[in-house]
């Protein structure tokens, strides 16, 4: 209610009554595609949305949306405009192709790295997680292979894990 300073509340007072409501919270459900190379949002809560992928910013009214995930880390972060609303936030990492050939194999691996990573480590364990070799190797444009000598292997089942920037990639491998 508002009074005038000097004048009686009963000659001169006006009231009002205000309700400020808070808007709905955002609300985000992400889904990664199956191949891993796309991730859908369904949005709720804004009229407006604007989403950071990698530092790139775009805006929509849409309430699905398909975001492409480049080849390693996406960064991605979705809000209204509206503060008080919330801010979803999550990172993905989108790894580059790798192949190992044969499986099973004999005295010799072939590891073809996809993408663009220039070193790559890989490790072997054994299927209880126990790290047997470690090995760096330097890749080219033109030359993405990397072939691992396993004669000292016994036979059997081995986990191989190959890691770079851009690549993450784990597999089961046979030694025959």
């Amino acid at each position: 209610c508002i009074t005038v300073d000097g004048i009686d509340a009963s000659e001169y007072e006006r009231c009002y009554s205000i309700t400020v409501e808070q808007p709905s919270p955002l609300s985000v459900y992400g889904k990664v595609a199956p191949s891993g190379k796309t991730v859908h949002y369904n949005l709720t809560g804004g009229d407006v949305y604007t989403i950071l992928h990698n530092g790139k910013s775009i805006q929509t009214e849409q309430q699905s949306i398909d975001i492409e995930l480049v080849e390693g880390i996406n960064q991605i972060r979705i809000t209204t405009g509206i503060e008080c609303q919330g801010i979803f936030e999550e990172e993905y990492f989108n790894s580059a192709q790798v192949f190992y050939t044969p499986n099973p194999f004999r005295d010799e691996l072939s590891v073809y790295i996809g993408g663009q990573d220039t070193a790559i480590t890989i490790e072997l364990y054994t299927t209880q997680g126990r790290l047997l070799k470690t090995s760096e190797h330097q890749l080219s444009a033109t030359q993405r292979v990397i072939q691992l000598n396993t004669a000292d292997l016994q036979p059997g089942g081995y986990v191989i894990k190959s890691c770079g920037d851009t690549t993450t990639q784990s597999e089961i491998i046979i030694k025959r």
